[in-house]
């Protein structure tokens, strides 16, 4: 076998390593918006996209990875009618994924918190995913509405350093 071939071997077996200690999936948590220190050759073509109507609390750096659409919402919206809210989240593969997303309505403010869950194994592929974590709203009030997801910026590598960061679009509804 060649050593490309060896090494994708090794990649997907250690990726599929359970420790029997471990439960099988650890409790949720909150989901990654933007992932520091990540080497270039884990990260697809698009993490680099920034989408411009998104307003951070923290701004990505040139070296942030962030999901090519964060947040996807209607410019504008019926009142009254449901719509799809789509949030994007960073995992690793292998031993991330989607799990939930709450919703609260209040104060003309929709809050979106996607968590994400972990498979319970002990090593990961390196390489970063795009979870998706789909909700559906509806807003009865026309106006101006925020709509903002609040999640966790990480430095990959370090299971210690994260800090709370949201990133949030203006919508309206008619």
């Amino acid at each position: 076998m060649n050593r490309t071939g060896s090494l994708v071997a090794v990649m997907v077996l250690l990726a599929a390593c359970d420790d029997p200690a471990q439960p099988p999936a650890l409790t949720p948590m909150l989901g990654i918006l933007q992932m520091e220190g990540v080497s270039e050759s884990l990260t697809s073509p698009d993490s680099t996209v920034r989408d411009t109507t998104i307003r951070w609390t923290h701004p990505p750096g040139e070296s942030a990875v962030v999901p090519p659409e964060v947040l996807v919402v209607p410019a504008e919206v019926q009142a009254g009618e449901p719509f799809t809210v789509d949030v994007t989240t960073i995992g690793e593969g292998g031993c991330w994924s989607a799990e939930s997303q709450d919703v609260e309505i209040s104060n003309r403010t929709v809050e979106l918190t996607p968590y994400d869950v972990h498979s319970g194994h002990a090593a990961c592929t390196a390489i970063l995913l795009n979870l998706s974590h789909e909700s559906t709203v509806t807003l009865d009030e026309p106006g101006e509405w925020t709509i903002r997801v609040s999640g966790r910026r990480a430095r990959y590598g370090d299971e210690t350093w994260e800090t709370p960061v949201s990133a949030e679009k203006v919508i309206v509804v008619h």
